[in-house]
């Protein structure tokens, strides 16, 4: 195979897409072992700081139509789990991290327009707890209504991937389970650092074991996903208060190659969760009218 101007050149015989698939799947995985390994730098503009200090401070503002403030697919989030989720050390709700899973796939399925960007999907709380249960609770027809929803009605081929996320809430702090089907790896990411190493080892093997369990049925991977090595994960922040567990979640979807976590501090923390608020609300798919939450008039003494 040659190369011209970072262009694939297939030798014509070569017809098998699975082979094409593997190359460019090759180049990605080059990508991430690039030596760029810090957090991309972001700035926090004063209108993202005028709304974290308008937007969630609950009684200045009116209430949205049943609470919702922002619905995208078939996601949405109520006033008070958003303010919960985005105040200064709240508590990420389970519909909020849903949302937030949404958005993460379309912009992350952007990103990998752009070659050779790892292809990355995160699920839902919901379909992540499920897999993490023990196998003989494991309830395979939900789960797999879920992947054809996943796959035929949003589009989204699970197959390419080469990192799928698992975010869930164990016991009373949020975990992430990364599956590297690109290196054939299982890492387990704990920002409280809470789970003990036996409780993670079950979680990583239960996940291993329901996913093979429909996976070769729906012919998602050829790969045996309990045959993924599950090394200890590479350095990372933690969340040495108890308190930021839920973003330091999305933190770690966002930085994690499949290789090593990208640096960043825990001050960046306040102002990632910040610019996320501010990022969902106004996300472009957001059904709910912004109007529903102008600011009422200062009274006057």
């Amino acid at each position: 195979m040659g190369t011209t101007n970072d262009v694939i050149v297939v030798p014509a015989s070569i017809s098998n897409p699975n082979s094409f698939k593997k190359r460019n799947r090759k180049k990605r995985a080059a990508k991430a072992t690039t030596p760029d390994r810090n957090m991309s730098e972001f700035i926090i503009d004063g209108y993202i700081e005028d709304f974290h200090n308008d937007h969630l401070k609950k009684n200045r503002f009116k209430q949205a139509i049943n609470g919702i403030v922002v619905e995208i697919g078939r996601y949405s989030v109520t006033y008070d789990n958003f303010v919960n989720s985005f105040k200064a050390h709240g508590d990420v709700t389970c519909d909020t991290m849903s949302v937030y899973a949404q958005i993460y796939n379309d912009e992350a399925s952007h990103d990998a327009l752009s070659k050779p960007f790892l292809k990355k999907f995160t699920f839902a709380p919901a379909i992540s707890e499920m897999l993490m249960k023990d196998p003989s609770e494991f309830d395979k027809k939900f789960v797999i209504l879920e992947f054809n929803w996943i796959m035929n009605y949003l589009g989204f081929d699970l197959s390419s991937m080469d990192i799928l996320h698992f975010p869930s809430v164990w016991s009373t702090n949020w975990v992430l389970i990364a599956v590297n089907p690109l290196y054939e790896t299982i890492n387990f990411f704990d920002a409280t650092s809470l789970t003990s190493a036996e409780d993670q080892q079950i979680l990583m093997n239960n996940l291993a074991i329901n996913l093979n369990t429909f996976c070769k049925e729906l012919k998602i991977f050829a790969k045996d996903i309990g045959s993924f090595k599950k090394p200890k994960s590479p350095s990372y922040t933690a969340d040495t208060q108890l308190n930021d567990d839920g973003i330091c979640i999305m933190l770690y979807a966002e930085n994690w190659t499949g290789k090593f976590m990208k640096n960043f501090t825990k001050e960046i923390i306040p102002e990632y969760w910040k610019m996320k608020g501010y990022d969902m609300f106004y996300y472009i798919q957001n059904k709910v009218a912004v109007q529903h939450f102008k600011k009422r008039k200062k009274r006057k003494f």
